[in-house]
């Protein structure tokens, strides 16, 4: 990635070549990295109406405006190595932008000429990295529920579920639609709202509820 402009010792931003983030999200085996999202509030969303509109810029003749209309991807970097135009970056998440890289990756096809909003930061200091997260999250709706996902609690939780193996196991989603594209029975999958129901029936006891009247 070259021809960033450091705006802080720890922030750097670009337009960004989309052709040229491919090989950051691209696994050896070609598939989407999805572990890059992990500290990504939502999992990728499928093709709902914003997630259309993005594929369809793409596929028109407009999609040079593709930069000013979507608001880009912002990765942390817990390394960051500056060599002359270039720059090198070592544990890595992708915290803004899923629903972008996805559909870039899924339309390889479309995306050349096609430049990106980038953002590049680099912290290992985790109340800086949450706070990204959430900041940089809030500019679409989202649900204090989702904002949670990214909490330490939650991430916990979800490597405990990870402890017990088939057919033993049942999938914690922390995240929306994380198992989307996954061959997960969803009879397994445990919403964070039917963990909270769980929590409550089996260790507070049955919730009544009293006629105001």
């Amino acid at each position: 990635m070259a021809g960033f402009k450091s705006e802080s010792p720890a922030g750097l931003r670009r337009n960004s070549h989309a052709r040229d983030l491919l090989p950051l999200i691209t696994s050896e085996d070609g598939e989407i990295t999805r572990g890059l999202f992990e500290s990504n509030i939502r999992d990728f969303q499928g093709y709902n109406q914003v997630n259309d509109a993005i594929k369809a810029t793409l596929a028109s003749d407009h999609k040079a405006r593709f930069v000013l209309m979507n608001n880009g991807i912002t990765i942390i970097a817990r390394v960051l190595r500056r060599t002359a135009h270039k720059f090198h970056i070592e544990d890595f998440q992708i915290v803004n932008g899923c629903q972008t890289s996805n559909i870039l990756f899924e339309h390889k096809d479309q995306i050349e000429d096609v430049m990106v909003p980038l953002r590049l930061i680099s912290s290992d200091d985790e109340n800086v990295i949450q706070s990204i997260v959430t900041a940089t999250n809030q500019q679409t709706q989202l649900t204090r529920e989702q904002l949670y996902a990214a909490t330490e609690f939650p991430k916990a939780l979800e490597q405990f579920f990870q402890t017990y193996n088939p057919p033993h196991r049942i999938y914690y989603e922390r995240r929306s639609r994380q198992y989307y594209r996954l061959p997960v029975e969803k009879t397994l999958i445990v919403t964070q709202a039917n963990m909270i129901r769980a929590f409550v029936g089996m260790f507070l006891g049955p919730i009544y509820v009293c006629d105001p009247t």
